[in-house]
């Protein structure tokens, strides 16, 4: 039986396909008596290490939070293990295109302000996410298109026993877990990761979010393994005064506080997310939900290509239970613009190659996500904005979200054959 044969769940038709994720490919699919739609992630069953079925256990137990994305129905049909979950917007990496690739402090402070929340909530539920980057950060869809949403739990691991509370052992030897370019230092030099290097990964995106690359991007390298190191040695050589040059003190502040962290310590959540509402605060800024993209005029909006990317260096993320060090998920794929070739091509330089550090496109990437492009998700957005509570500085710690179901419903859990994980 084909992908497009499936009639998932008894009641979800698959529509067209959006893409692919790092195990699979990801379509959109239609409750055939509702009419709404949502994001089905598709793996062959017999696929020698699964991960669908993994991931759809961690999002189970993670749910009860706007943030996380709604489990709908885990189950196989035919010779394919089904996830469907709640259809989202637009990744952050799509919407950093949007704004030519720079975000203004505000807009990283009201995400940073989110993404704290949402990390120390994971954390709290006894996980690691491990793969945290642009492309696993999602803005919502509809009366939630304002606020972020992670992820992609299919790297998460558990760092601590659910029963007895006791913290993962400390290992080394272990292989790079998660996308290099957002890594921490620790987990390049093979130690097992703890919440301190969720941490780091954030503090690393911030400096993206507002700079459009990291220093470590682009480096020339023969081997996979070569370009891990390279990245590494780039990351302990550059000193973070220069990486968060431009920047104010606070996002500096991150990351030496996630690197000075022990391996089972808990991280201060309520420090990092303060000394960023301090700033917000001395900024003068409203906690309105206005983004920069919202800012585009709508028109202009429509005209622009989101997945015209520039030049990155190719990333993979890789599952460190796969004891085959060849084995590499490919979580990235970016494509040079026209111009970019040619440029390339001129100085005699070979324009694929010099992507082969981050083979990144967003657009396929993305399990879940309405196109930036289509009009419906605009204008929803918009109106979510308006609608969205205005916060002013002062009162930021007083944001509330509305609350998602706990877990999934007895029905969803009768519809076809459901894995075994409720």
């Amino acid at each position: 039986m084909s992908i497009v044969e499936i009639r998932t769940g008894g009641r979800f038709k698959l529509k067209e396909r959006i893409g692919s994720g790092s195990f699979g490919d990801i379509y959109i699919a239609q409750n055939v008596q509702t009419g709404e739609e949502f994001a089905v992630k598709f793996e062959e069953s017999k696929t020698k290490y699964p991960q669908l079925i993994y991931e759809a256990k961690i999002i189970n137990t993670l749910q009860g939070t706007v943030g996380i994305p709604n489990l709908i129905w885990c189950g196989q049909e035919g010779d394919f293990n089904i996830l469907i979950m709640e259809l989202l917007g637009d990744d952050i990496e799509s919407l950093l295109n949007l704004c030519n690739r720079r975000l203004s402090i505000k807009s990283i402070l009201i995400l940073a302000d989110q993404l704290l929340t949402l990390i120390e909530y994971v954390h709290g539920k006894g996980f690691l996410h491990r793969d945290l980057k642009p492309e696993n950060l999602l803005m919502g869809f509809g009366k939630n298109s304002h606020l972020a949403h992670i992820i992609d739990y299919g790297l998460s691991k558990r760092y601590r026993d659910p029963k007895t509370g006791k913290h993962i052992p400390y290992r080394e030897g272990k292989y790079l877990t998660g996308t290099a370019r957002y890594a921490s230092i620790n987990t390049h030099q093979g130690k097992e990761q703890g919440r301190r290097d969720d941490i780091e990964a954030l503090g690393y995106i911030f400096v993206y979010l507002f700079k459009g690359s990291l220093p470590w991007q682009g480096l020339p390298a023969a081997s996979k393994q070569t370009k891990y190191e390279m990245i590494m040695q780039k990351k302990v050589e550059t000193p973070l005064n220069v990486l968060c040059s431009d920047m104010p003190d606070e996002f500096q502040k991150l990351i030496e506080y996630a690197r000075g962290l022990k391996f089972e310590e808990k991280p201060d959540y309520q420090y990092l997310k303060r000394i960023f509402k301090e700033l917000f605060i001395r900024k003068g800024f409203e906690y309105d939900y206005v983004y920069d993209w919202l800012l585009i005029p709508l028109s202009q909006r429509l005209n622009i290509d989101i997945n015209q990317k520039v030049t990155v260096d190719l990333e993979f993320s890789i599952h460190d239970n796969v004891v085959n060090q060849n084995l590499y998920s490919l979580h990235d794929y970016v494509v040079k613009t026209p111009k970019e070739k040619e440029k390339i091509a001129a100085q005699g330089g070979n324009p694929i190659q010099e992507d082969e550090e981050d083979l990144s496109n967003g657009d396929e990437k993305n399990p879940n996500k309405k196109k930036a492009g289509n009009p419906e998700y605009l204008r929803t957005e918009l109106k979510s904005a308006e609608r969205a509570p205005k916060l002013h500085s002062p009162k930021i710690s007083q944001q509330k979200q509305p609350e998602k179901p706990k877990a999934v419903t007895e029905t969803n859990k009768k519809q076809g054959k459901d894995c075994n994980i409720f």
